[in-house]
């Protein structure tokens, strides 16, 4: 028997665009202009899917999912887009059946309707068969930093729950940031992309970075959230895929961007606030010892742009070697490591260097800081126990970087302490272990 399908459109050229492509494939197609004469055909007649568009006078297509599931059965699929995402998780709530992200192709139609077994498929796709998990499939991006923009070049997703996601804008729609704050205002927390457009997106945060450096009209405090976001943006590319060539470049021209902006508009005390209110501290860890590593060599006389994008690298990758070890382990508070755990812990060294040596554009100084950022000027540290000016400079840098952002940002070990608090302790406790003259320059970024 024909499916049959009621579609309700108030545009006449989408009208007869859907009717074309679904009579194609052999289905009897009722037309209704408007929620209110759907509800009349839907009262007289028996259809085996209802496709609405969300947005139409009179009467909705969240009023009409909810007059369908008040007294029918039949599944309805409502037409969508960005504009209308607070509309899309209403009407996921109430249980439609699909979405489809307007302006959308035939390809993205006949896929809505394989799944709901309105047309058969000639071969099971992977989703069907259960072989394929879509989260891995997808990046989350956190609407707080979403940087958008006219005629993006990526589809957005929200996900409406586990292997569930809906595409709400496609890749070439003007999405206004006045737009996506309100959806924040309103409680949507992340928008989603695949994993090969977060890729673009990265490029696309980079370009507006490097823009930025050049505005005067920006303020220093949104560009340094940008660098924070971009940086945010390639961190979670090397923990979802690993190094590799092409992901080394970009971030190589992030960091030269966000080199230019820390030197000119980044204040020490105004990013502790800034990190301290991220959700991942191990991000939030890597950013700050990129950003305070810069500042301190900057304090320093320092002001080679080469040498403060290899220092800004390998501040922010110096843990990339704690990619492979169990978040059990990351999240335990040092005091309770096991020597096993100590054993595992201070491999992250070796295991950075090692996965850093396979990008033939990494520097010899990155890896430098990457394998001696632990090491101690009274031989105390790890892997190796250097002594003093046996320590590469750079790394140097990053060590005092890394132990001052141990102090001053939340993680499993410390409640993250005023900044007077967490120079004390540096300069007491543990002043035998750092570069005089460096422990100065990061005291003077406070003065």
């Amino acid at each position: 028997m024909k499916k049959k399908i009621l579609i309700v459109e108030d545009d006449l050229n989408f009208r007869e665009a859907l009717h074309l492509i679904l009579v194609s494939q052999g289905i009897e197609v009722d037309i209704a202009k408007s929620g209110t004469e759907a509800t009349y055909k839907i009262g007289k007649n028996t259809y085996d899917l209802i496709v609405s568009d969300i947005r139409m006078p009179q009467m909705n297509g969240i009023e009409l999912l909810h007059f369908v599931k008040k007294s029918f059965k039949t599944p309805v699929v409502l037409m969508t887009g960005f504009s209308e995402i607070i509309d899309t998780l209403e009407a996921h709530s109430l249980g439609a059946a699909g979405f489809l992200a307007k302006p959308f192709g035939k390809k993205d139609l006949l896929s809505v309707l394989e799944k709901l077994d309105v047309i058969k498929s000639g071969q099971k796709s992977e989703d069907k068969k259960g072989t394929t998990n879509l989260d891995s499939l997808y990046r989350e991006v956190d609407i707080e930093n979403f940087v958008s923009g006219k005629n993006i070049n990526y589809d957005i997703y929200l996900r409406l729950g586990n292997d569930n996601y809906v595409k709400i804008a496609n890749s070439g729609d003007d999405i206004p940031i006045e737009r996506v704050k309100m959806y924040k205002s309103r409680g949507v927390k992340s928008l989603y992309l695949t994993d090969a457009d977060f890729r673009k997106y990265l490029q696309f945060t980079g370009n507006l970075l490097k823009a930025a450096t050049k505005t005067q009209g920006i303020s220093g405090v949104k560009k340094v959230n940008l660098v924070q976001h971009s940086l945010e943006v390639v961190m979670d590319q090397y923990l979802f895929t690993g190094v590799d060539e092409t992901l080394f470049n970009h971030s190589k021209e992030i960091m030269s961007s966000a080199t230019a902006v820390l030197t000119k508009d980044a204040t020490a005390a105004g990013l502790i606030e800034a990190l301290n209110s991220h959700s991942d501290f191990l991000f939030s860890h890597s950013a700050g010892v990129c950003m305070y590593s810069i500042m301190i060599a900057q304090k320093l006389g320092w002001n080679s742009p080469i040498t403060l994008e290899r220092l800004g690298m390998g501040g922010f990758l110096h843990d990339v070697g704690k990619k492979e070890l169990d978040h059990e382990l990351l999240n335990k508070p040092r005091i309770k490591y096991t020597a096993e755990d100590t054993r595992l812990y201070e491999s992250h060294t070796q295991r950075g260097l090692e996965l850093l040596s396979t990008v033939t554009s990494v520097t010899s100084e990155v890896l430098a800081i990457i394998q001696q950022h632990h090491e101690k000027i009274n031989g105390y540290g790890f892997p190796a126990h250097l002594v003093g000016n046996a320590i590469y400079p750079l790394a140097k840098v990053v060590g005092l970087a890394n132990a001052f952002c141990n102090l001053v940002i939340k993680n499993p070990d410390c409640p993250g302490f005023p900044v007077p608090e967490a120079l004390k302790r540096i300069s007491t406790i543990c002043r035998d272990q750092y570069d005089e003259e460096y422990l100065a320059a990061l005291i003077a970024l406070f003065k």
